[in-house]
């Protein structure tokens, strides 16, 4: 942590952090006192129960999730190219971080967690659906993603396998296989050349 951050923020960083290689019940409010240098006290000052504070990581992740695909829009790129980058932010978070995408974890946790935490994951999951089915379509429309293939099915299809290669990618410590399997989906989804 750096000594700019204020508490609010390291507890908010350490516990994204938590979340996303341990998972909703890998770590408490003493964990992350004990890993910012405070006490438990300080964590209930800004959240009064785990749910709070998940829900807080949570919509702060979606927004800052929201921002990277918002990037990806405003670079103007073809279709394959922007379903590309998408992965790379993937990749990135596990190669870089050596973490999995938050959402995944909570929604691994989902029979532990509070309906307000599945509330918001589900929310992220919906908003990037919609996302990959705007790029999707665009890319019909464009003529370079096949015309038979169904924006919001596929967005599925695409996110569900990043997702899952993220995982298997942490358990055989290969960040490149996100990229293999994205590569492969748009594969699938491009006209035979």
């Amino acid at each position: 942590m750096t000594s700019k951050a204020t508490t609010h923020d390291q507890i908010l960083d350490l516990a994204q952090q938590y979340i996303q290689q341990r998972g909703y019940n890998g770590f408490s409010f003493r964990d992350l006192a004990n890993g910012i240098g405070v006490k438990s006290s300080s964590i209930h000052y800004y959240y009064a129960s785990k749910t709070d504070l998940v829900v807080a990581v949570t919509s702060r992740y979606r927004k800052g999730f929201s921002a990277a695909t918002d990037q990806l829009k405003a670079d103007n790129l073809a279709a394959a190219d922007m379903l590309k980058a998408y992965a790379q932010i993937f990749k990135s978070t596990l190669e870089d971080d050596k973490r999995v995408c938050l959402c995944a974890m909570l929604a691994s946790d989902f029979d532990s967690v509070e309906a307000a935490v599945t509330d918001e994951v589900k929310a992220f999951f919906a908003e990037q659906y919609k996302w990959l089915a705007n790029i999707i379509a665009n890319g019909i429309s464009h003529g370079t993603i096949r015309g038979d293939i169904v924006p919001e099915e596929f967005a599925i299809l695409y996110f569900s396998a990043l997702e899952g290669a993220m995982v298997l990618a942490k358990a055989n410590d290969n960040p490149a296989d996100i990229e293999l399997v994205a590569n492969q989906m748009i594969a699938m989804s491009q006209h035979a050349g």
